[in-house]
């Protein structure tokens, strides 16, 4: 099902119909390495105790320490070499 929808988007049937339309490239994804992994992971773990009152003394939410953490992991896996 998947394959048939990316040949009609990359089909040089649907170039034709638009020549000033760029051409669409799916996004390259890689795995991040280890180091970002481990700094995400640690991010999240800081923000899991925030979330249960361990950590008290970090002035910001949990919520958005967890969300750093997954921003870090994001960025690992959209850079190369990351």
């Amino acid at each position: 099902m998947f394959r048939a929808v990316d040949a009609r988007i990359h089909s040089p049937a649907r170039a034709k119909l638009n020549p000033n339309q760029p051409e669409v490239t799916p996004m390259k994804l890689n795995a991040p390495t280890q180091i970002v992994f481990l700094i995400s992971l640690v991010v999240a773990a800081l923000g899991v105790l925030a979330a249960l009152g361990v950590l008290a003394f970090i002035p910001l939410a949990s919520v958005w320490i967890m969300a750093l953490a997954y921003v870090i992991l994001a960025v690992g896996c959209l850079m190369k070499g990351m």
